[in-house]
């Protein structure tokens, strides 16, 4: 069994659950990185298992168990490691360490974190692994913002030098470069110039940002849209409440109908089954309109802070921006950069869809791109 361990940890306040609940808080909500909350747990003394089970070194231990002192303190690679780690949503797998090819064997066990939470922690390593700055020797704006619309691979950046001694910038797919087997072929795509996705990008964003009238205009209508919308799902949501609650009254009739012998054994079952059928739709359709719901007031929060967000980063443009800057506004205002090759024409054609979170409007860009 796996229980969770609710005792306080010694001299401190938080039990093993708390720690676990409390790495995936500054990830999800405050999406601190693994080193920070590595950091942050070493500072407050919290020992990670092995110091805290007495376990860092033992020499008796059997084959397989450490036998070598370890330093006793949280790192970052751990608790990327736990994070990942289906057990603390509920979802224990048996299995998945094995070097065998085996079907992994799953059950149901106590989650310490909900699933929104833990898809959420997940979400910001994905961010991370995007957007950190690496150890790269140029700086790319759209970095981890461009995939493919052939192969759905994800663009990078790559510099070409010149007869001149000039590098010219390009995004390529990385289905041009990674391995690919004789059933996956290497992507056909084409690459595009990094100056001119780069400035027609910026540009578009300059521009809603110092005049987004028309953008303030379309959050505006979609949130009385999506305000709409959560008062119908909360409707329908109160109806079938209602309507479920009523399959326990009618089961009961049933059962006080076959005790009067109104009803016979087979017509009970009959009836029985039926209410069963209707209970399980009524409870699938109830499920559906609670995520529906949460999704209705996610959506509607965000755009209720759109407005303000927007006005701030309006602010932010008076100056020169930095390219830190820059990033920080597309990795806020870009959705999507996604590139079409059209491979049949001669030479090859590319077409670039830039789709815009706040406005969802769409910028097409034709003919960018090279014969690389």
């Amino acid at each position: 069994r796996i229980v969770p361990a609710e005792a306080p940890l010694p001299g401190l306040a938080l039990s093993e659950v708390g720690v676990v609940q409390l790495i995936y808080y500054l990830l999800a909500d405050e999406h601190w990185s693994c080193v920070k909350i590595a950091d942050h747990l070493n500072a407050l003394g919290i020992p990670p298992a092995y110091r805290q089970a007495d376990r860092h070194v033992d020499h008796d231990t059997p084959e397989g168990k450490r036998k070598e002192a370890t330093a006793g303190v949280w790192r970052p690679s751990r608790i990327r490691a736990m994070v990942k780690s289906t057990t603390y949503k509920g979802v224990h797998a048996y299995g998945k360490r094995s070097t065998k090819v085996r079907e992994l064997i799953t059950r149901e066990v106590p989650a310490l974190v909900d699933e929104a939470t833990w898809t959420r922690a997940l979400q910001t390593l994905t961010s991370y692994v995007l957007f950190a700055p690496g150890a790269h020797c140029r700086q790319y704006l759209l970095r981890g913002l461009v995939t493919c619309g052939l192969c759905g691979c994800n663009y990078s950046g790559a510099a070409y030098g010149r007869g001149n001694g000039r590098q010219e910038v390009y995004y390529r797919c990385n289905g041009l470069v990674s391995y690919r087997s004789a059933l996956t072929p290497r992507c056909q795509s084409r690459s595009v110039r990094g100056a001119q996705l780069e400035a027609a990008v910026w540009d578009e964003i300059a521009r809603f940002l110092r005049d987004p009238g028309d953008v303030l205009a379309a959050l505006a209508a979609e949130q009385d849209h999506e305000e709409d919308q959560l008062a119908r799902t909360q409707q329908e949501r109160l109806a079938t409440r209602t309507a479920l609650d009523t399959k326990t009254t009618e089961r009961e009739r049933m059962l006080d109908a076959y005790r009067k012998c109104i009803l016979t054994a087979e017509d009970l079952e009959q009836q029985l089954t039926k209410i069963r059928i209707e209970t399980s739709a009524l409870t699938e359709r109830l499920a559906a309109l609670d995520e529906r719901a949460r999704l209705r007031t996610s959506a509607a929060t965000q755009l209720h802070t759109a407005e303000a967000l927007l006005t701030e980063l309006r602010t932010r443009l008076d100056a020169p921006p930095s390219f830190e800057m820059q990033r920080q506004l597309v990795e806020l205002l870009v959705a999507e950069i996604r590139v079409d090759t059209g491979v049949e024409a001669k030479p090859k054609t590319a077409t670039i869809t830039v789709t815009y979170r706040f406005d969802g409007a769409v910028q097409t860009c034709m003919g960018m791109g090279s014969t690389r």
